[in-house]
């Protein structure tokens, strides 16, 4: 009986991603944007973003998708290098792979 019940359920409900690449793009915007405010933290959780889904931001977003990992894995990574985050280091070795790798998984 449960079984038929999450079949149901499964065909019925009409499945969206609640995180769509533009709220993604946002926040990474907003952040390279405003970095006087940022800690150690947000140089992890920037890092776990480009981790999963760096790619398809590029993939997504072209050119422009570049541009703003560009900057983020530039920029921004040395701004947390100079603030001495283990975070900011964390993201400039990720910028060293992407380098030699182009992709970032």
């Amino acid at each position: 009986m449960l079984i038929l019940l999450c079949r149901n359920f499964m065909s019925t409900q009409q499945l969206n991603n609640p995180y769509p690449p533009f709220n993604l793009w946002f926040i990474l915007a907003h952040i390279a944007n405003n970095p006087e405010g940022l800690t150690n933290t947000h140089f992890f959780c920037i890092k776990t973003i480009l981790e999963v889904s760096g790619d398809a931001i590029r993939k997504v977003y072209g050119p422009q998708g570049d541009k703003l990992v560009n900057v983020i894995m530039g920029q921004l990574s040395e701004f947390g290098v100079k603030q001495k985050f283990a975070g900011g280091f964390g993201l400039q070795a990720l910028a060293a792979k992407f380098e030699s790798d182009k992709k970032f998984l």
